[in-house]
């Protein structure tokens, strides 16, 4: 008899309604187990186990939407691997790794969980606190649809601790209708930084709208990269980056000047996705990552359609940026390794349960899993995906800044001394150069 989860889905008929879910919720924590029995493969699934109950624990954060998408794949492989039961904790952003970080510091973390590689993955790493998947790749897990690119983002002196479950990365994203009402042509993906200050102008010139809402530090991560300058060496070591990061301070400053920018004063304070001036079609186009597009659309103050292209410069210069992210990790505490390898390779590669969770933790990494459900997509989830595509054709090396235990610090630190040069606090070399130091700080406390 089938132990089925019991619970309400909401509809998911829109792949932009899924791809929302990416973002983190509120939701407080909540803890729900499930069993299944029987199904399709269950024979196969005793003997890979040895037929013995096995229990594992798995924990996650996000949106309602990816809540009850993982509670039913996790349904599935229940009714594939009968003998083992699997208990879910969930819940909103706010406080997971909080509660995280206490469970691996007493041994009690998950058997599987998600991870923001961003954040904690290094220090983790660093203090010998994650499982070691190496041992389970070509057996329980198979990972020979992974680009390269993105399996490096969860590995640590050549280890892999994790598997990445999505895609992402910075890209142009433009309101055609600020182009249409200025006669200017749409953004292409050879665009270089002469085409897009030309446009900006025109744009600004016959329509008073701005070319460019003020930047976030993707934009100037991806204009240092272009300047051949990377933040960290693939030993996890960190670069000087200051003279490169005060050249992107000194364009910036340029064009606040000529209508490509807004002036400050109409920026800061306005980052909120309810108020920035791209959203409200003031601004004609924004680097952000992919996967926050379709919320971004959704939020803008008129109906009007995006497009997405590469970031200007690329391909004269490079810098193009996948990122992968929220790797499913191994606890070291784990009891079931083996087994818990199983399930992370069913939450990544099984193309039914690929079917279920679509593009709720972004676009899936394994190429034919993308393939699978490119289909199912449409509109701006379907542009995501292509997107994604863009990047990984374009992605020459990836930076490895994450590794840098410390190094947390780098996005809040390019975006204050950002703000400082562009109010005339600091010049724009001394602003690189203060950020460098910040962050050199930060790296060398944290060794």
């Amino acid at each position: 008899m089938k132990k089925m989860l019991r619970m309400k889905m909401v509809s998911m008929a829109t792949g932009a309604a899924i791809l929302l879910s990416a973002c983190g919720s509120s939701a407080p924590a909540t803890t729900a187990a499930t069993t299944a029995a029987g199904g399709e493969g269950s024979a196969t699934a005793v003997q890979e186990t040895g037929g013995k109950p096995v229990e594992l624990r798995i924990s996650w954060w996000g949106s309602d939407a990816r809540h009850e998408a993982t509670l039913k794949a996790l349904d599935l492989f229940m009714e594939k691997h009968p003998n083992i039961k699997v208990t879910a904790e969930y819940q909103g952003f706010d406080g997971y790794h909080d509660k995280l970080m206490t469970q691996i510091s007493s041994g009690t973390e998950p058997d599987v969980y998600q991870l923001d590689n961003n954040v904690y993955f290094a220090s983790l790493a660093a203090n010998d606190k994650l499982g070691d998947l190496t041992p389970y790749i070509g057996k329980q897990l198979t990972l020979d649809d992974y680009p390269e690119n993105a399996l490096t983002w969860a590995q640590y002196n050549g280890v892999q601790y994790g598997v990445p479950s999505g895609l992402n990365g910075p890209l142009f994203i433009w309101n055609k209708k600020a182009f249409d009402d200025a006669g200017v042509a749409y953004p292409a993906n050879d665009w270089s930084w002469e085409d897009f200050e030309e446009a900006c102008q025109e744009i600004y010139a016959k329509t008073g709208k701005y070319g460019m809402k003020e930047p976030s530090y993707f934009l100037t991560m991806t204009m240092v990269r272009q300047s051949g300058q990377w933040f960290a060496t693939e030993e996890g070591e960190l670069q000087d980056f200051s003279a490169a990061l005060g050249d992107v301070y000194e364009q910036y400053n340029k064009w606040r000047e000529n209508g490509v920018f807004p002036p400050l004063d109409l920026t800061v304070g306005q980052e909120s996705q309810q108020d920035n001036l791209f959203l409200s079609c003031n601004a004609a186009c924004e680097v952000n990552h992919i996967a926050t597009m379709p919320q971004d659309h959704a939020a803008m103050a008129e109906e009007v359609e995006l497009g997405v292209s590469l970031v200007p410069g690329t391909r004269q210069n490079g810098g193009a940026y996948m990122l992968a992210s929220m790797p499913w990790t191994l606890g070291k505490s784990s009891k079931h390794p083996e087994e818990s390898a199983m399930l992370i390779d069913f939450l990544i590669n099984d193309k039914d349960a690929a079917q279920i969770l679509m593009t709720v933790r972004g676009v899936p990494a394994p190429e034919s899993v993308r393939e699978l459900i490119s289909p199912l997509l449409q509109g701006d989830a379907l542009l995501v995906v292509d997107g994604v595509n863009l990047l990984i054709e374009n992605t020459q090396r990836i930076d490895y800044e994450w590794l840098v235990p410390g190094s947390a610090v780098i996005e809040n630190t390019i975006m204050d001394e950002q703000y400082a040069t562009g109010y005339g606090q600091k010049t724009p070399q001394e602003a690189g150069a203060a950020a460098y130091k910040t962050i050199s700080e930060s790296v060398n406390n944290a060794k």
